[in-house]
């Protein structure tokens, strides 16, 4: 069974890192960003089951790399039949989209709505 991956997100490589090896030492694949900019790029590649993302980054806020993602996870199930290559596979037991979708639903709430 593939282990589960986690795409820790966030401009402070120190606390990215921290989080990184609790999550690795604990038997989670781990990819990491520096901001949103480079969380998409990541995306592309390899479909995490979670995100733990920073809300407040330089290049791409949080925010908005969790609209962006949104709407690319839209596009990405209508075209899930097609040939398109990922790093991980995507059955439906272990979907990446049956975790994620709630937390960038949750981030969509906009930053006035978390207190």
């Amino acid at each position: 069974m593939d282990k589960p991956v986690v795409l820790v997100v966030d401009d402070a490589a120190g606390i990215r890192e921290m989080v990184s090896q609790i999550l690795n030492d604990e038997g989670y694949a781990i990819e990491a960003a520096a901001d949103g900019v480079e969380a998409l790029a990541v995306v592309e590649r390899v479909r995490p089951n979670l995100v733990l993302l920073d809300m407040r980054m330089p290049n791409m806020n949080g925010w908005e790399f969790a609209r962006i993602l949104n709407e690319r996870r839209d596009s990405w199930r209508s075209h899930s039949g097609s040939s398109r290559s990922s790093t991980r596979s995507t059955s439906s037991a272990h979907s990446p989209w049956t975790t994620l979708p709630a937390a960038v639903k949750l981030a969509g709430l906009g930053p006035r709505s978390v207190r």
